[in-house]
């Protein structure tokens, strides 16, 4: 996604909001009221795999393993979903809840 006021190529520091990622299903596939095509949710996003769910009072915390990341991806909502340990999600991002600064040596 663009950067803009940073630099290309330059060392980025990039914050996301948990809550401003939202959590698919990824084998859901939807069509449209009037029968139009149909989407598969999964094409488009990120790929992870459930590690836990928890249910803290109206939040819920969802942690989750990405390819490629030794940290794990905390995501927060009030809204409650199917997931369970164990389960492969596809994630999108909400641009609102991103912040990009530049990265500190």
């Amino acid at each position: 996604f663009a950067a803009p006021g940073q630099a290309a190529g330059a060392p980025l520091r990039v914050l996301v909001r948990p809550h401003a990622i939202a959590l698919h299903n990824s084998t859901t596939t939807t069509t449209t009221e009037t029968g139009g095509a149909t989407t598969r949710i999964g094409d488009a996003g990120a790929d992870a795999v459930v590690i836990a769910v928890s249910l803290m009072g109206e939040i819920e915390q969802i942690t989750l393993r990405l390819a490629g990341s030794p940290v794990p991806l905390r995501v927060r909502s009030t809204e409650r979903r199917a997931a369970r340990a164990g389960i492969r999600v596809n994630l999108s991002v909400n641009p609102a809840g991103i912040f990009v600064f530049p990265a500190v040596e």
